[in-house]
């Protein structure tokens, strides 16, 4: 992938709103060129991959960024995050306990596990109560901070991918809607080839931007935040990123996932936005109504489980 910082435009110069990050000039996937613009949204133009069709803003976030992108706002009802988090304790949970059992079809046991963009530490308290050796990696101080002190978990402060994980391999790795918001993933596979014990599990949940509704809402796609977001994947871009050399894609389909009624509609940006000091927007939905869980089931989220190819 090849990147450049930031250009500034000339006094007068007429351009597109501008976001501080690295320019994306080739795919971030696989290094192709772009076949085109498939739609601008904040600013920034949404372009596809001619090779391995994966779709990627024109800016990557910088990863000095990340820490103020996903702080305690994030979770507390900013316009890409959730509209208060740790309040669907319950919900994270029983969800927490399908991606265990969705885990445990392809592990012959229980062994060490690592969550990247473990946020508050709801998956990998589940995961440990399960019997597994857990490890979390969050760039999210106030999320990390969360999941030490309530749960004592072993949460590492950092970017992914990042050297305070040392030398440590794990018998399995879950990104769970982490994975597209890396500003390298192809950096990221090749850590993972190391970090994953031959044999061992990859296990991923994220979008499928060629699922009808994607297809069908184009950049009404409630998924499309390319200031946030800067990759969107599908399943010919998930295998030409994790080649067949190195991974074995044993598992790829969609999935339903539930959520609170309150989260849909924040998603949809039909609640309110956050308070003043980061904490939950003051709308009474959630008193009312937000707590209502229902199912998500409209294709584009999808379950990818890749094997570590034996040496």
């Amino acid at each position: 992938m090849q990147t450049r910082p930031t250009l500034q435009a000339a006094p007068g110069t007429h351009t597109r709103p501008r976001t501080p990050g690295m320019i994306q000039e080739n795919c971030p996937i696989c290094g192709g060129g772009s076949v085109g613009t498939v739609g601008v949204k904040d600013g920034l133009r949404v372009l596809r991959c001619a090779n391995c069709t994966a779709q990627y803003s024109e800016r990557a976030p910088e990863v000095s960024q990340l820490p103020e992108m996903y702080n305690r706002a994030y979770f507390h009802g900013s316009r890409t995050g959730y509209p208060a988090y740790e309040a669907d304790e319950s919900l994270h949970r029983a969800r927490a306990r399908h991606y265990l059992e969705d885990l445990t079809a392809h592990t012959a046991s229980t062994g060490t596990l690592l969550d990247v963009g473990c946020a508050t530490g709801f998956f990998l308290d589940e995961a440990r109560q399960s019997g597994w050796l857990v490890r979390g990696c969050e760039v999210s101080e106030w999320a990390a901070t969360y999941a030490q002190r309530r749960f004592g978990l072993d949460v590492v402060t950092a970017s992914f991918p990042t050297p305070l994980l040392g030398p440590q391999r794990y018998d399995a790795v879950t990104f769970l809607n982490v994975f597209e918001q890396l500003p390298d993933p192809h950096g990221a596979e090749h850590v993972l080839r190391d970090l994953v014990v031959p044999g061992g599990i990859l296990a991923l949940e994220t979008w499928d931007v060629d699922a009808l509704v994607a297809r069908w809402w184009g950049m009404r796609w409630h998924r499309y935040h390319p200031q946030e977001t800067p990759v969107y994947l599908n399943r010919r871009s998930l295998t030409a990123l994790f080649k067949p050399e190195h991974w074995t894609l044993v598992e790829y389909r969609a999935r339903t996932k539930w959520i609170t009624l309150a989260h849909g509609l924040h998603a949809l940006g039909l609640a309110a936005h956050p308070t003043r000091n980061g904490g939950p927007p003051h709308h009474g939905l959630r008193e009312r109504i937000g707590k209502v869980s229902l199912p998500y089931r409209l294709g584009d989220l999808v379950w990818a489980v890749f094997r570590r190819a034996e040496r």
